[in-house]
């Protein structure tokens, strides 16, 4: 077993590592074992990952500091090499940086699924095995190139991404100067095995923030997949080469520590980046989606939705609150990037009564082919409507000032937790979204005043609450 929790479920797959004594001959067919290259391939993948220096890794001792290394980033609308310099970034005895207590790769984790085919959320799970632990990653020459399928390009890359969040975050107002710092475990592989015994399923092309992964906060990077390349979707760059993705998982880190959230019933789970599952298919072709099944909405994925709009809008005030930054990215472009006030398909971005409605409901619908077009029971596209919609009110009194628009988002965080244990701690009532809002319409009123532009974008965004806040407790000037 793993130590603290097991790493349940979701978005892992491959891991790089050196396999355990007497693994190869317990390893399914689709797997090939590590060769003495370091290599690791499993259909699933779009790549082959492979450990550049297998005998550092071995040995498990780093080279010293790291001051600048070439990495992939996607900038202009492509992936391109860029040299990156690496502030307090230390290879010994393993890569660690100021955010990022430890960088691990290797794991492979494996559950059974008690129920035969149901490609869903396997809720019964019968057992779940540890086939190979994580291991630090060890980087001896500091001064080499990583090709960018290698383990420890990965781990640079995402590093870098990491630290560029932590290092906006930290001259932010009222950011916390003793935020807890996380690990970063680098294409994990965890699959699930259906009770016929010869179906399995994975998935792929994610980025994830794990609240407790053997004791630590943890942000998991998971390999390319094959699937969605031959669909045409992230074709020439990996998720994890993108500033905006891993700056937004850093933002769940933010939001756990300063809304103080921090347990399942508040609704911190393990974090996605997205729940676009078209990539996420059995063996036998068939999707992980089914229809017309019951699904819950609670408390948990109200905080959900508002942790994912709060993600997407530290992203965004990362890098300056500038619209565009995820443009020409599949299913994230104009979806995800607050500054646009529609879905890529023109729907607009608004919490009316029909969407409300659709999110709350207790049956799941069946989900897009098409990842552009919005799903309104995915927490993501409310937490996108819900990060429009506060950005809006926040320009009403910070306009373009990212630095000034992010002290009001992590107000906004505080606040939203102060609501959220009141409600649970006091009489267990139901938690709204409109409640949320109203916390972000408190980070900008004085005295219950708030400026006629931050109305008006209540009202444009959130009709469905606006009419109990204006006129009534707000007065707009």
């Amino acid at each position: 077993m793993l130590p603290g929790r097991l790493l349940l479920l979701l978005t892992l797959i491959t891991a790089c590592g050196k396999p355990s004594k007497g693994m190869d001959a317990g390893l399914p067919p689709y797997i090939q074992p590590m060769q003495t290259t370091g290599e690791f391939f499993d259909a699933y993948f779009a790549d082959s990952y492979f450990v550049t220096d297998p005998t550092c890794q071995a040995e498990g001792s780093g080279g010293g500091v790291i001051e600048r290394a070439n990495i992939t980033l996607w900038q202009g609308g492509k992936a391109a090499p860029w040299l990156q310099s690496f502030a307090k970034t230390q290879a010994r005895p393993a890569l660690t940086s100021t955010a990022i207590s430890l960088v691990q790769y290797g794991l492979y984790q494996q559950s059974d699924c008690g129920s035969a085919l149901n490609f869903g959320a396997c809720v019964t799970k019968t057992k779940t095995i540890l086939i190979a632990a994580a291991s630090p990653l060890n980087i001896c020459d500091t001064k080499r190139d990583f090709a960018r399928t290698s383990v420890e390009g990965v781990g640079l890359t995402s590093l870098a991404m990491i630290a560029a969040a932590s290092d906006f975050y930290n001259k932010v107002a009222g950011h916390l100067p003793d935020l807890p710092t996380a690990s970063l475990l680098i294409l994990p592989k965890v699959e699930t095995l259906y009770a016929d015994g010869q179906t399995r399923s994975e998935a792929v092309d994610n980025l994830s923030y794990v609240p407790n992964f053997a004791g630590s906060p943890t942000f998991a990077v998971f390999p390319k997949g094959a699937y969605n390349v031959a669909h045409g979707r992230w074709v020439d760059v990996n998720l994890w080469e993108i500033p905006w993705t891993l700056a937004h998982e850093f933002g769940h880190h933010i939001f756990r520590f300063h809304s103080e959230l921090d347990d399942a019933s508040s609704g911190i789970a393990v974090v996605p980046l997205h729940s676009f599952t078209a990539g996420q298919v059995s063996d036998a072709g068939l999707s992980l989606d089914q229809a017309n099944t019951a699904r819950h909405v609670g408390n948990a994925e109200v905080i959900a939705a508002a942790n994912e709009g709060f993600a997407d809008l530290f992203a965004y005030y990362a890098y300056g609150a500038v619209p565009g930054m995820t443009s020409g990215i599949d299913c994230f472009h104009e979806n995800r990037d607050p500054g646009f006030d529609a879905f890529a398909d023109d729907q607009p971005k608004v919490l009316n009564e029909s969407v409300l409605a659709q999110f709350m409901t207790g049956t799941k619908a069946a989900a897009n082919a098409d990842c552009s077009v919005p799903n309104y029971q995915d927490v993501h596209i409310i937490g996108a409507i819900l990060a429009h919609g506060v950005d809006q009110i926040f320009t009403a009194v910070a306009g373009l000032d990212a630095a000034k628009k992010s002290a009001l988002l992590l107000d906004w965080a505080g606040r939203m937790g102060a609501t959220a244990r009141d409600l649970q701690v006091k009489d267990s009532k139901a938690l709204t979204l409109g409640m949320l809002v109203h916390d972000a319409l408190l980070t900008v009123a004085t005295a219950n005043t708030l400026p006629a532009a931050a109305c008006a974008a209540a009202t444009k965004v959130f009709p469905v609450y606006s009419p109990a806040w204006f006129p009534g407790e707000f007065s707009c000037k």
